[in-house]
């Protein structure tokens, strides 16, 4: 019988959520799941704190460098089209984005293949002070996933009343990190 299989994909592995996402998937490995990431090192300022990736290499994650940090079109388009290739090569059990720019490319990607794959989204953080075409493309995102996890339940309650387009707390959990 072959392994469930988890596709994470964080922007770069760093920070709160980097360490969320690094003790989460240790812990699915010892439950018997296999791991693969889609990161970056690097995009723009932000790089990835190599002792988590590190880690994570240690106990048989796969990486896959795919940047869902830029989203230019020209950067955002290129990257769907290596998801999608990588959605073709490998299966998935889960589709697991840890912001919306990926949740994004997982819902174009997944719909265009026809895959039948959930996807999960988990949110660590949302901006204050952002322009409203990322609010759209987000709420695009958060419309069309299949679930949405939360960090704690203040969170998942000040978010659901910012949104401008409504999101069913249904479809939403609180996980702790």
């Amino acid at each position: 019988m072959s392994k469930r299989k988890i596709l994470f994909l964080i922007p770069v592995l760093k920070d709160g959520s980097g360490k969320f996402l690094t003790y989460l998937s240790k812990g699915l490995i010892e439950k018997g799941w296999k791991i693969d990431i889609v990161s970056i090192p690097r995009s723009g300022d932000w790089e990835e704190w190599r002792a988590l990736k590190d880690e994570l290499l240690k106990v048989g994650v796969i990486f896959h460098e795919i940047d869902f940090f830029n989203r230019s079109s020209s950067s955002f388009w290129r990257e769907v089209d290596k998801l999608a290739r990588l959605l073709r090569e490998e299966k998935f059990s889960i589709l697991a984005p840890q912001s919306c720019v990926p949740a994004s490319a997982c819902v174009i990607a997944r719909d265009l293949l026809k895959l039948d794959i959930p996807i999960i989204l988990t949110l660590h953080s949302w901006g204050t002070g952002r322009p409203s075409w990322m609010n759209l493309w987000d709420n695009w995102a958060l419309l069309k996933v299949d679930h949405i996890c939360f960090v704690s339940y203040g969170y998942r309650e000040a978010f659901l009343r910012s949104l401008p387009y409504s999101v069913s707390v249904e479809k939403t959990s609180v996980i702790w990190p």
